[in-house]
């Protein structure tokens, strides 16, 4: 019933901004799913590395640099 209402676009920013402001974290690096590419570029994470497997699904390895 939450599917589709922005939830998740506002528990990134929320994490990113965690990071920021309690971690003093210069880059957050996640595992992506491939399909959700640009879901995360909205974001400003940006891909490194090549396409892999992991739980049987393509992912990527994904860099945000905050400043």
């Amino acid at each position: 019933e939450f599917r589709g209402k922005g939830m998740a676009s506002i528990l990134i920013k929320e994490a990113i901004n965690f990071c920021k402001e309690n971690l003093n974290s210069k880059i957050i690096k996640i595992s992506a799913q491939y399909y959700l590419l640009n879901y995360y570029r909205k974001f400003g994470f940006v891909e490194f590395g090549p396409v892999y497997e992991e739980d049987s699904l393509p992912h990527v390895k994904m860099c945000l640099e905050l400043y």
